[in-house]
């Protein structure tokens, strides 16, 4: 009893139910009457070879009891209120049939809206997809070649016919057959994914009037029964550094296109937010009016928040690839419409505010390392002309070491037979080594990269050859220094290479 008075104790007493429950208790004591006679028969049945019976202590308990007995005789009392009873039962289960038909009209409503949505989302969809479409044409010679070709380009081949564009995951690449366009292709899953991303990317486009950002003309289609994408190749200039400088230098025309890069990585999770994936296609400086960028990467779209503030390595996010506070607090505005915050962890709760203010620093010092690298480029007479200019050291004492200092190393590429050689070498013709293996590096980087990426180079050492002995073997046991680390930070010190950007076990990372 008490479970129940819990359950109901919040229910409000309607004016019926406060009316029929005088007239409840009215009949009770006839209620309790026949309610008593029957567990007086049952029991009587169940122990008649006893002869146990029920003893009832008597109907007629008082007074105000007996009144109500005598009531039931006149007929007319009863008669009227249970009429009155059943009136009420009557109009208060109306409601309640009204309630129910509202409630079933409600959810039809409902579901037609849902169907209606549903089918103008497929609508949009199948819009979009026309569009994305929509001009593109792929050369039957194109085709042809994939076909022909199309072992060399799952296994990342090189092909005279085949120009690489991106990497071994995601097989980008343009052929000579059809050089306007891009073909992409991977594992099915990814590559409809991706499909499926650039359609959901041109919707949203469509649907915002987001008009300065460009996605390019695409369409899906398959050859020996794997997937590709041909994409329309849209033209910017340069690679990641380049897009990066562009970013820094270019005096105006960014406020709109900030705010719409931002609703869109907001309203479809873009994540993969970095220079090389948001080219500016109108670069002039002397541009006016707002500038457009470019789409073309639409692999990860799933995590608003890295799209925003970055999180993963290669992903650094739209408010790092900005240089203005002004841009800065654009996106953050928009970010904070759609309140989408950056990850933090338990240990750390990181706000926009935070980003904003480590992004100011790294502006700071990548400004100043961009002032220092043009400076040490017209000091080296580098420039679009001649930007695989050699490193040349007229005097190689001039690096302060020991010319005269000789090492055992091993060296394969004096091996007639399998095996490594083991051969003497100065540090005179170590450092004329490095040199050349450094402007060979030079020469090797792709055409199309800036001046900065053309001159950024790995000295990489594997587990044989010149540079691993230099690096491994030629050790001085005084201080830990090998030759390798002691030649590339003379280069830098006595300044023929602008910046040692990294080093570890397997390579040197070199700013020439």
């Amino acid at each position: 009893m008490a479970v129940q008075r819990a359950v109901f104790a919040d229910h409000r007493e309607t004016l019926s139910e406060y009316i029929v429950r005088p007239i409840d208790g009215y009949f009770e004591p006839l209620c309790s009457y026949f309610a008593k006679r029957k567990i007086e028969v049952i029991s009587s049945q169940a122990h008649e070879s006893t002869g146990a019976k029920i003893n009832s202590k008597g109907f007629f308990l008082s007074l105000k009891t007996t009144l109500k007995v005598i009531t039931y005789f006149s007929g007319v009392i009863p008669l009227f209120l249970l009429i009155v009873k059943i009136s009420l039962r009557i109009l208060d289960a109306r409601p309640v049939t009204r309630t129910r038909k509202i409630e079933e009209a409600t959810s039809v409503t409902i579901g037609i809206l849902k169907k209606r949505r549903q089918r103008e989302e497929k609508l949009r969809i199948d819009a979009a997809q026309h569009s994305l479409e929509e001009g593109l044409e792929i050369p039957r010679e194109a085709i042809e070649t994939i076909q022909r070709f199309m072992l060399d380009i799952l296994g990342h081949k090189s092909n005279a016919e085949i120009e690489w564009i991106g990497t071994n995951t995601t097989r980008v690449f343009s052929l000579k057959s059809a050089p306007r366009l891009v073909f992409k292709t991977t594992s099915d899953p990814d590559i409809i994914m991706r499909w499926d991303n650039m359609i959901k990317a041109q919707a949203t486009r469509n649907r915002h009037n987001l008009d300065l950002l460009i996605i390019p003309h695409a369409k899906k289609f398959t050859v020996n029964e794997i997937t590709l994408i041909a994409e329309e190749r849209i033209d910017f200039r340069g690679d990641e550094d380049l897009q990066e400088e562009l970013f820094m230098t270019l005096p105006t025309g960014l406020d709109e296109t900030v705010d719409q890069l931002a609703r869109f990585i907001a309203e479809t999770g873009f994540s993969d937010v970095t220079w090389r994936n948001i080219p500016i296609i109108d670069d002039a400086p002397e541009f006016t009016g707002q500038r457009r960028i470019a789409l073309i990467d639409f692999e990860r779209m799933n995590e608003s928040n890295i799209g925003f503030f970055g999180g993963w390595p290669g992903r650094i996010g739209l408010i790092n690839c900005l240089f203005t506070e002004r841009h800065i607090d654009i996106a953050l505005t928009v970010a904070g419409n759609y309140q989408i915050l950056p990850m933090s962890s338990p240990s750390r709760q990181i706000s926009p505010l935070d980003i904003k203010e480590h992004r100011i620093k790294m502006i700071k010092t990548t400004r100043e390392t961009y002032v220092k690298l043009q400076q040490f480029y017209i000091e080296k007479g580098i420039s679009e002309k001649n930007p695989r200019e050699h490193i040349q050291v007229a005097d190689l004492a001039s690096l302060g070491l020991n010319l005269k200092e000789t090492a055992t190393i091993g060296d394969y590429s004096r091996a007639e037979e399998p095996g490594m050689l083991s051969r003497s070498i100065t540090l005179h013709e170590a450092i004329c080594y490095v040199i050349d293996q450094i402007n060979l590096a030079i020469d090797q980087n792709p055409e199309s990269s800036s001046i900065k990426r053309k001159r950024s180079i790995q000295l990489s050492f594997p587990s044989f050859g010149i540079l691993y002995s230099l690096q491994n073997c030629c050790v001085n046991y005084t201080d830990g220094t090998t030759w390798l680390s002691r030649i590339v930070n003379a280069l830098k010190q006595k300044g023929h290479i602008f910046k040692i950007l990294s080093a570890n076990g397997c390579e040197y990372s070199i700013q020439a």
